[in-house]
């Protein structure tokens, strides 16, 4: 592995900390995401968990900054998208839920594949 190269994780590792089926590892995760969310940084934790996750320690600072762009423009997107495709009421309607299931299902595909590109192919079958 080249110097400044990250070791991949194997792909029980990182579906374990993503999908969060650690108890402990939940509650934490529950405990950081209120508090960044009570702070306004949420998303900037976000972007460094991906960041750490994905990208070579040795890439350039423009890489850098243009992924965190990218990464800002999308949760800015999908924030934008939620307040105009909900409905007005005062309680989420079942379109409401519907949206939101169909959000959930586009990320999870991403991190799927997100998960298939950036992990070792060891013990996926």
């Amino acid at each position: 592995m080249g110097e400044g190269k990250r070791k991949r994780l194997r792909y029980e590792e990182l579906q374990h900390i993503m999908d969060g089926t650690n108890a402990q590892l939940r509650e934490v995760a529950a405990k950081v995401t209120e508090e960044l969310t009570d702070h306004g940084r949420l998303v900037e934790a976000g972007w460094v968990s991906y960041r750490l996750m994905v990208m070579d320690d040795a890439a350039p600072q423009i890489q850098r900054e243009e992924c965190k762009m990218a990464f800002f423009a999308g949760a800015h997107h999908v924030l934008n998208s939620l307040a105009i495709i909900m409905d007005e009421d005062r309680e989420p309607t079942e379109r409401d839920v519907t949206r939101l299931q169909k959000i959930h299902a586009e990320l999870e595909e991403f991190k799927n594949k997100l998960m298939l590109r950036y992990t070792d192919a060891e013990g996926q079958g």
